[in-house]
């Protein structure tokens, strides 16, 4: 089976390594160095490139490993080098732990706090670890998903340590991620995958809040919408709370606080217009990606309240660039997001809502 677009073996390696969603890790890592007490020096960098470019390998094929049954039955994963066979298993179980051996290089080489780095990092490891594990089958996916959001924040805690110390905004920022995941993971990712989990036998966020897939429809119960909210609320606090109380007075801080508050009041807006009915498919792939990319730019300028904007700035482009690979990532810029009203009437989607966000930030399914 030959992938359309560009030469086969870029596009099996592109799909094998996850490369699109490479941005992830790397942009919350330039997210802890800028929430840091002190600035990284240069001799550094190259060491922080070679843990995101680690990290996120072990945790895609981790996560690819494990829910390889369930990936078979998806059309969206037909590509996967592993789904179609192209890669042993083996093969990939051994790239992987390479990827998690050569993590101890961060923790090894890295200045900072000893036991500080080890710690942050092995709850990096261990969170989003958790997640490839339980995720899907292990019963209780809002925890799952608030172990994997801790695992992120704990990899910009990494950075931070490495860089001289996390502060009270890395733990905010840390926070922020927490919550970012959960939107991402059981929102947004759990109503995409809705109807292959179903069918394999999976349990997901959005399901266990009363998502469900009936007759090539989907039923979005209130409970699900106030998941939602809550999340959101959760972004626009942070910030919030950051501009009146936060530890710098200085004004271009207190700008960015609000900014990142306005942000996420449009992401909230954005999410809440991809959960009604009456939009066509395109516009709701649209929206799905505005909200994620505007709820994650958020976090970026509350992380900018450090005093290093160019930082949580590289971040977000660190994060968008690679995901505009896909198709609908692109339209939230280049095409006119239509978002007149719909009708309220019910909260019943159509096939369409299944891909609300096909192309997730972090690199898990």
């Amino acid at each position: 089976m030959r992938a359309p677009g560009g030469h086969p073996g870029w596009r099996n390696v592109r799909e094998f390594f996850r490369l699109p969603l490479i941005g992830g890790s790397s942009a919350t890592l330039l997210l802890g160095l800028a929430t840091a007490h002190t600035p990284l020096g240069p001799d550094h960098l190259g060491l922080l490139l070679l843990v995101a470019v680690l990290f996120h390998i072990q945790a895609a094929l981790g996560n690819d490993l494990v829910d390889l049954h369930i990936d078979r039955a998806d059309p969206m994963r037909a590509l996967s080098p592993l789904v179609r066979g192209i890669v042993a298993q083996g093969v990939a179980r051994a790239v992987g732990a390479a990827a998690l051996g050569g993590l101890f290089v961060g923790i090894m080489f890295a200045s900072g706090d000893a036991v500080g780095r080890s710690a942050a990092l092995g709850v990096a490891v261990a969170g989003v670890g958790a997640y490839n594990l339980w995720g899907k089958t292990g019963g209780l996916p809002l925890l799952t998903d608030l172990a994997q959001g801790v695992g992120w924040a704990g990899l910009a805690a990494y950075a931070a340590v490495v860089s001289g110390g996390v502060s009270w905004l890395t733990l905010l920022v840390g926070l922020e991620l927490v919550g970012y995941t959960m939107l991402v993971t059981g929102v947004h990712g759990s109503l995409r995958d809705l109807a292959v989990d179903s069918a394999q036998g999976g349990l997901t966020t959005a399901m266990v809040l009363g998502a469900r897939f009936q007759a090539d429809d989907v039923t979005l119960p209130r409970r699900l919408h106030m998941y939602v909210d809550a999340l959101h609320a959760l972004l626009v606090g942070l910030c919030l709370a950051t501009a009146v109380i936060g530890p710098s007075t200085r004004w271009d801080a207190v700008v960015l606080s609000l900014a990142g508050a306005a942000l996420a009041v449009a992401a909230w807006a954005f999410a809440r217009r991809a959960l009604r009915t009456g939009i066509d498919e395109a516009t709701r792939l649209r929206i799905g990606s505005a909200n994620m990319l505007i709820a994650f730019a958020s976090i970026c300028a509350l992380a900018g309240t450090g005093g290093r904007p160019l930082l949580s700035a590289a971040a977000l482009g660190v994060f968008v660039l690679p995901l505009t690979v896909n198709p609908h990532i692109r339209a939230a810029f280049t095409a006119p997001l239509r978002m007149s009203r719909p009708p309220r009437e019910d909260s019943r989607l159509g096939p369409a809502a299944l891909d609300i966000n096909p192309t997730s930030p972090d690199p898990l399914r």
